[in-house]
């Protein structure tokens, strides 16, 4: 089993100077503009006002080989000096880095991108007037979704999952009680400068808490690699459908980053549903009033749009794409077709 856990570094405007978690930067030039990589700093130490710097450890995170881990972690404290420090005042981020560690008796030590592979991460601080709560998801188009996993959020939702969410000071304030640190970064998340432009700032009131959601895949061959560097990859067991070499030269990467279907689960659907699509029912809904009624019956908590005119014949029921309890209802006559019916 693989036990590690992801650092953020936060560097904040105030006194101090120290060097990067992550080493030198490579910054790109920007096309048609003029050294504009010799322009942008690239340690935090040379920013305007020399930023002070505080770490985050997230919890521990257990995986086994192949594992896919995406969950929101439970928050963590900052520092008790920095929440102290900024106690009714507004701390000014410029800049983040984060790294994936093994916390040892020796110090903290890198885990190799061989061995836990970052697909992407979302990261959120908030003041000490908002709240972290854990709330259970409506579905697939829950927006908090969006803003608690990152891409792909709708398609890892399952019934009964519950998320962190940011509870809102009822009255906001002139400075923002929460904020948002990602990068869209996948593997290259280390190297990644999340640096931010001399003069910008990420602002958030009082500062109390972190929570941190990652996705990573557990790439780690046990009995051929070593978990720390130096470490050279070895391909371990993939599935048929995965297209990436596991032998020779050009076995530099698993296979399991390519997220490919397993052959080894089979998928047992139960429903208790009543909606019946396709063949004829009993009898068919001849009115968009009778399949506005039907719907209501069927999902009588969730919120309705004005009935539309379907493309198609018969009475649909669609949920709406940014409104998770939000539902759209369609009809059209079957003028003596069969209609899909409910």
């Amino acid at each position: 089993m693989s036990c590690v856990s992801w650092l953020v570094t936060l560097f904040g405007v105030a006194l101090g100077s120290e060097s990067n978690l992550n080493g030198d930067y490579v910054l790109s030039e920007t096309p048609g503009a003029r050294q504009t990589a010799q322009k942008f700093p690239k340690h935090f130490s040379d920013y305007p006002r020399k930023p002070m710097y505080f770490d985050v450890y997230s919890p521990t995170i257990k995986t086994l080989y192949s594992q896919v881990f995406w969950k929101s972690l439970p928050p963590v404290d900052l520092p008790e000096d920095i929440v102290k420090r900024f106690d009714g005042k507004g701390m000014a981020v410029v800049g983040f880095e984060i790294d994936q560690v093994r916390r040892t008796d020796k110090g903290d030590v890198s885990v190799p991108i061989t061995v836990a592979y970052n697909h992407h991460f979302e990261s959120t601080m908030i003041g000490k007037a908002a709240s972290f709560e854990r709330e259970e998801l409506q579905g697939p188009n829950d927006p908090r979704a969006h803003g608690a996993h990152g891409h792909g959020a709708p398609l890892n939702w399952r019934p009964g999952d519950e998320h962190w969410v940011v509870r809102e000071p009822e009255k906001a304030g002139d400075l923002p009680h929460s904020q948002a640190f990602g990068g869209a970064n996948g593997g290259e998340f280390r190297k990644s400068f999340h640096g931010y432009a001399p003069g910008f700032v990420q602002v958030i009131q009082s500062p109390t808490q972190m929570q941190i959601t990652p996705m990573q895949i557990d790439t780690w061959h046990r009995e051929k690699m070593n978990i720390s560097h130096p470490s050279r990859f070895v391909s371990g067991p993939v599935p048929r459908t995965s297209l990436a070499p596991t032998t020779g030269p050009d076995a530099l990467y698993s296979g399991l980053l390519e997220c490919p279907l397993t052959t080894r689960i089979t998928k047992h659907v139960q429903s208790t549903a009543k909606i019946h699509i396709g063949t004829p029912c009993s009898s068919e809904v001849t009115s968009g009033d009778e399949c506005m009624e039907i719907a209501r019956e069927l999902l009588s908590k969730h919120r309705f749009a004005p009935l539309r005119r379907s493309q198609e014949v018969g009475c649909f029921i669609a949920g709406d794409t940014s409104e998770f309890d939000l539902v759209h209802v369609s009809f059209k006559a079957p003028h003596g077709r069969e209609a899909f019916a409910l």
